[in-house]
């Protein structure tokens, strides 16, 4: 779906914004499951399947999060020294995780087709579907992810939390990639 489409505009739009401002004005955590439920349906629409890639980078980002929490403590516990020493290569391992998605989508065909021509006996080139907005939710889960290691932002323990900042629709189409 994209914002000038006619589903968007008189179908998505219309209920959405009345749910969000009218329906559930006091609660913060029913606005931000109405923003979170919205943002997978808008990417979802399109092609059902790549929402699971984003679900999948969104566990993987906030696993990382509670982990850091775990190690370095939360304010209310103390930290475990022993998990302090995985941080750095867990963190690798996680941005490595959100760039092998974008590189399996975007780039497995060139790097196919690459090989293919310093190769003797060619290789199938695989014709993968690029979901829409790839390249923003995974580097927003990177700058999660690393801002997150380098303590600039708190972990957070609510999943729903670092769901709706990889997800939020408004965003996922037109960024600006933001802390």
């Amino acid at each position: 779906m994209i914002f000038s489409s006619f589903e968007f505009i008189f179908f998505f739009l219309p209920v959405l914004i009345p749910l969000y401002y009218f329906v559930f004005r006091r609660s913060m955590l029913w606005k931000n499951t109405i923003l979170l439920t919205a943002s997978l349906l808008f990417y979802a629409w399109g092609e059902p399947l790549f929402v699971f890639a984003m679900i999948a980078c969104i566990f993987v980002n906030w696993g990382f999060g509670y982990l850091c929490i775990r190690a370095r403590g939360d304010g209310t516990k103390p930290g475990n020294a022993s998990l302090i020493k995985l941080l750095k290569p867990v963190m690798i391992l996680t941005v490595a995780a959100d760039l092998g998605l974008l590189l399996i989508f975007k780039y497995a065909a060139f790097f196919t087709e690459n090989i293919n021509y310093l190769l003797p006996a060619p290789l199938p080139v695989p014709q993968l579907a690029l979901p829409i907005g790839i390249s923003f939710f995974v580097f927003q889960a990177v700058s999660y992810t690393v801002d997150v290691y380098r303590k600039k932002v708190n972990a957070q323990k609510c999943l729903y939390l670092v769901a709706l900042y990889i997800s939020l629709f408004p965003q996922l189409m037109a960024g600006p990639i933001v802390r």
